[in-house]
């Protein structure tokens, strides 16, 4: 349901009249500054095998894209971006199933010299992809392009199959991705393989990501369910928070694990926002411009981008959902950036208001790290804001803003780390 208070632009008639009006010198300044690039997912088609209770697409149809539609899209938007903004963009297909647009996937490959010859990027691409549609011939087209595959995955054969049926336009039948999910890794080795894990099959992360390891895999992610129809329950988030540790505990050399809290060997670290509606956009099956691939098929948010609210949080680098009440002193905050605004926005109808189960999965999520030695703490640093904190340590429970005044009346970072990622001194 859209928000009330959301606003949309009137007289947007034409894709570079949105980039440009979005798309502006502060942002190409920032990209520049953090050595970041763009990216754009595009809608390869509305199609796909499976039936996911939990997709976000919602309807899906038969349509593909149109590959002179999305080439206008990608030179509008490289336009926009102007000279010197990014070296690279690139591109991932998203759905639907990509690989069911496979031709049209090619034909947009042809097309992209036009943008590089142009604009002088460099212009890459890859997909997300079931991998059901995966065979040696479409692998080998990738490997010689240099184009990524990212897997999603969501277990044993078991698990995959009763989690993501095949519907019955497709033969309804029970099937296994093992050799797929090795000739995928043959393309893209080190990609971390995605695993949406329903709240019944919580206590099975360990035995999730042993499978998807046996397959070559190096990496594993590992997301819990979200949406409205997700229902995780107070035992669900305690048989995740066991699993994660054992899941941690049972890590071999050279395997790593990705989740709701991001971390990196030594210590948890933030979960970083994908950056949509900033340097992350989308274009849905017409070969519109959207500001999160979440909202390509809802027809509640077409006209994007809005003004107002959401807009202004958008061009932010993180949502400020830290303002909101439930996270001063929540343990995780110093890890969060307020969950995905889209999700936020589609399931609540505020950018800012996170769904309170996923919070609690993150809580304990950093518990699980924190209870096993694969998180060493950092010895204690005075923070630089002045207050009594210290980097690592933990004592105020990952929000110095709930126990340091200085902080709490600049509220710069918005309930982060201050003495990590702000210059707060001069609010003390």
């Amino acid at each position: 349901m859209m928000a009330a208070s959301i606003e949309y632009d009137e007289g947007l008639a034409g894709l570079g009249d949105i980039t440009m009006n979005v798309i502006n010198t502060k942002l190409n300044e920032y990209v520049r500054k953090s050595n970041r690039y763009f990216s754009i997912m595009i809608d390869a088609t509305s199609e796909c095998q499976l039936g996911c209770p939990y997709c976000y697409f919602g309807q899906k149809g038969h349509r593909h894209m149109d590959p002179h539609k999305v080439e206008e899209a990608l030179l509008a938007f490289a336009e926009a971006i102007g000279p010197g903004a990014s070296d690279r963009l690139h591109i991932t297909y998203m759905g639907g199933e990509p690989l069911l647009a496979w031709e049209q996937i090619k034909e947009v490959e042809k097309r992209l010299h036009n943008i590089e010859s142009k604009f002088g990027i460099n212009v890459t691409w890859g997909m997300t992809t079931n991998l059901i549609g995966l065979t040696p011939e479409i692998a080998e087209h990738m490997i010689k392009s240099h184009a990524n595959l990212h897997c999603s995955v969501d277990g044993p054969k078991d698990i995959q199959n009763r989690n993501r049926p095949m519907k019955k336009s497709y033969g309804d039948k029970q099937y296994d991705l093992t050799d797929k999910i090795r000739l995928a890794l043959s393309v893209t080795p080190n990609d971390y393989v995605r695993a949406t894990v329903r709240p019944a099959d919580a206590k099975r992360l360990d035995e999730i990501s042993a499978y998807i390891f046996s397959t070559g895999a190096k990496n594993v992610a590992l997301f819990p369910e979200t949406g409205p129809l997700s229902k995780w329950g107070t035992q669900d988030i305690q048989d995740w928070k066991n699993a994660i540790r054992r899941t941690v505990e049972n890590l071999g050399d050279g395997q790593d694990i990705d989740t709701i809290i991001k971390k990196k060997k030594g210590d948890p670290n933030k979960h970083t926002y994908c950056g949509a509606g900033v340097t992350l956009w989308a274009i849905d099956i017409d070969g519109n411009l959207q500001g999160c691939h979440h909202l390509t098929n809802n027809n509640d948010y077409q006209g994007f981008p809005p003004n107002g609210e959401l807009r202004e949080n958008m061009l932010q680098l993180e949502v400020p959902v830290k303002k909101h009440n439930d996270c001063r002193g929540c343990p995780a905050a110093a890890y969060c950036t307020g969950s995905c605004w889209a999700e936020n926005l589609l399931d609540r109808s505020s950018v800012a208001e996170p769904d309170i189960a996923q919070c609690a999965l993150k809580v304990a999520t950093l518990e699980a790290l924190h209870e096993t030695d694969f998180v060493q703490q950092h010895d204690a640093q005075p923070a630089e804001c002045g207050c009594q904190c210290y980097i690592g340590c933990h004592s105020c429970e990952g929000s110095c803003m709930s126990t340091c005044s200085s902080c709490d009346s600049c509220d710069s970072c918005q309930g982060g780390q201050c003495s990590d990622d702000y210059n707060c001194g001069e609010y003390g």
